[in-house]
């Protein structure tokens, strides 16, 4: 049995990569389903990236990555 791994994106901002929704269709989900499961995941992509962004925010830093030293 052969295993299929294709990358997936889907950006901070919710944007789902075309890679998703093939992603999707070779795991056989497709019309209806497939559209709200990319809504959804784009949506929770979003979620995560503001969470982020608001523990930076309560830390003092104006964004990810200011008071990080590079070696």
């Amino acid at each position: 049995m052969e295993s299929l791994e294709p990358p997936v994106e889907v950006s901070c901002r919710g944007f789902a990569g075309q890679s998703l929704w093939r992603a999707l269709g070779l795991l056989g989900i497709e019309g209806p389903a497939r559209k709200r499961l990319v809504a959804n995941i784009t949506k929770q992509a979003e979620a995560a990236s503001w969470g982020i962004w608001m523990k930076w925010i309560e830390r003092g830093q104006s964004q990810p990555g200011d008071g990080l030293t590079t070696s």
